[in-house]
């Protein structure tokens, strides 16, 4: 849950459907996945989770002010983060989605500051500004990013919109 809409919304402190979705999950022995641009709202209900489940958030910025200017009502990076090192020590599996990539430098610190409590890196680039696209070097975010992982030695996963300039 979820990658078109946030399942931990600012709704979600009163009204708790996706704790009553795990819960109901966990009832019929289901395992779930949870993608977020929160981390401490998502905090809460990590003594749900269970072996085979997993915890991922979105990163996009290393920074609170990009983050504010692109991602108002999202958590700050630092809160996600947080949340993944606190989901890495209840022996959650944890991974990142890198995307939107609108900063390729941030991306990869990204995976600096992260690497050591993240099991799964997913990359991919930013979609849908094709003026802002055109000022990146794909193929060079994305090289630079394979050897980065590969150093850390980590999984990753490299989207299709980037795999297609690594050709």
């Amino acid at each position: 849950m979820c990658f078109t809409s946030d399942p931990y919304q600012i709704a979600e402190e009163t009204n708790k459907i996706t704790r009553q979705a795990i819960e109901i999950l966990n009832r019929y022995g289901l395992n779930f996945q949870i993608l977020t641009k929160s981390g401490s709202r998502a905090e809460k209900d990590f003594s749900l989770y269970k072996k085979g489940d997993t915890y991922a958030v979105t990163l996009t910025f290393d920074n609170e002010i990009d983050s504010r200017k692109y991602e108002p009502n999202a958590d700050m990076p630092e809160q996600r983060i947080k949340s993944l090192t606190e989901a890495k020590k209840k022996d959650i599996t944890t991974w990142v989605s890198l995307e939107p990539v609108i900063s390729p430098d941030q991306s990869l610190n990204l995976i600096d500051i992260t690497y050591r409590f993240v099991d799964l890196f997913k990359v991919g680039k930013l979609n849908g500004y094709p003026e802002m696209e055109r000022k990146i070097n794909w193929r060079q975010f994305g090289l630079d990013a394979i050897e980065k992982l590969e150093k850390y030695r980590k999984n990753y996963y490299i989207k299709k919109d980037l795999e297609k300039y690594l050709n």
